[in-house]
């Protein structure tokens, strides 16, 4: 059945975390590891300072940064580097786990991964251990559980936004706050609170509204 666990870490104890959000205006989800012969290349979709974020990743010899799409006032980049001197990456490839998504910025970042059983995810922690990895887990859960506390899909980060945004008054009509206001209160871009709305929003509605194997349809109808 596998079981996923969420977890945070501070860029201390990601390395390519460090290099990836440099900067406070700098927003970064990685949407995968793809194994490519015996390396291990992250797509990530990057928001804020474009510009900045691809002259601090330029400067390092031993990364290289391939541009893949650009959507939006954010790109999509194919990362490749040595994840042999990233104990948290090792971490996890060791104990044979998927990261399904991880977003972070300067402060901190968040971690979704998927293990095959819980003795891996043991495995797992028993590594971070021994490398000095430190990791604060939020959730343990098995992929079918969409019930009772559950953040139905939405990481740990999305799921807070989307709730402030609420208690804020994003969503009312006239809206009491702005995404300006928000982007204030996390230190980071209106674009990046933006997109975490989005994120959190299109999982909330795959896991409460449509049913396995169900897409969504165009509405026809006036609301």
């Amino acid at each position: 059945m596998g079981v996923i666990v969420e977890f945070s870490v501070s860029p201390e104890d990601f390395k390519l975390g460090q290099l990836l959000c440099l900067d406070p205006n700098i927003q970064v989800v990685v949407e995968q590891l793809v194994p490519i012969g015996s390396k291990v290349m992250p797509f990530a979709w990057v928001s804020g300072d474009i510009e900045v974020f691809e002259k601090n990743i330029s400067s390092r010899i031993e990364y290289e940064v391939v541009l893949v799409d650009d959507v939006n006032e954010r790109k999509l980049y194919r990362l490749e580097w040595d994840e042999d001197a990233d104990e948290l990456i090792q971490s996890i490839l060791r104990s044979e786990g998927a990261v399904l998504d991880a977003e972070g910025s300067k402060d901190e970042w968040n971690f979704r991964v998927r293990f095959r059983t819980r003795e891996d995810l043991s495995e797992f922690h028993s590594y971070c251990g021994d490398n000095d990895v430190r990791t604060k887990v939020q959730r343990i859960y098995n992929p079918i559980e969409v019930s009772g506390n559950s953040r139905m899909g939405m990481t740990p980060t999305q799921a807070r936004t989307l709730v402030d945004a609420l208690d804020a008054g994003y969503f009312d009509i006239p809206r009491r706050t702005s995404l300006v206001e928000m982007s204030n209160m996390y230190g980071i871009s209106d674009q990046a609170v933006s997109e975490r709305i989005r994120r959190a929003t299109a999982e909330l509605i795959r896991s409460s509204l449509l049913l396995e194997g169900d897409s969504p349809v165009k509405k026809t109808e006036n609301d």
